[in-house]
């Protein structure tokens, strides 16, 4: 889905009604160097409706006995550390939990509230991710 007219636009104006940043988890269809890709992402928007930032999913997973993932999912690059009003927000997705790199860049970068969307009724592992770099983690599920 394009992040533009009407997902940006709603969900950009639910920001400001509400005066509260909103964190949308989406398949994000971009225009990239070689055409269209797609990332399992998720776009922060402020509390003004601007988008604040776009985390890319770093580890998309991939189909049992597939080499493709997630679909043709494109995987992202980097762990971007946000700043907001009420602290530094970094973000993980989902599968995100079973890889070290993303969460340590976190860490590193200033990371104070760790947003993770996921389906996972997980609790240990994203404990153990916050107190090991002394962060909070908070999930939708």
């Amino acid at each position: 889905m394009p992040l533009k007219g009407e997902v940006r636009d709603t969900i950009g104006a639910l920001a400001r009604r509400y005066h509260s940043y909103i964190l949308l988890p989406l398949d994000l269809a971009e225009e990239g160097p070689r055409g269209p890709i797609a990332s399992n992402a998720a776009v922060l928007f402020d509390r003004q409706g601007e988008v604040a930032g776009i985390y890319r999913k770093l580890h998309p997973v991939a189909y049992a006995g597939s080499d493709e993932l997630e679909a043709g999912i494109t995987p992202g690059r980097y762990a971007p550390v946000f700043k907001c009003d009420f602290g530094n927000l970094g973000v993980q997705i989902c599968w995100d939990i079973q890889f070290d790199d993303g969460w340590d860049a976190l860490g590193r970068n200033g990371a104070e509230i760790v947003a993770w969307p996921t389906a996972s009724p997980a609790t240990a592992l994203p404990a153990a991710r916050a107190q090991r770099h002394r962060y909070y983690v908070i999930s939708s599920t």
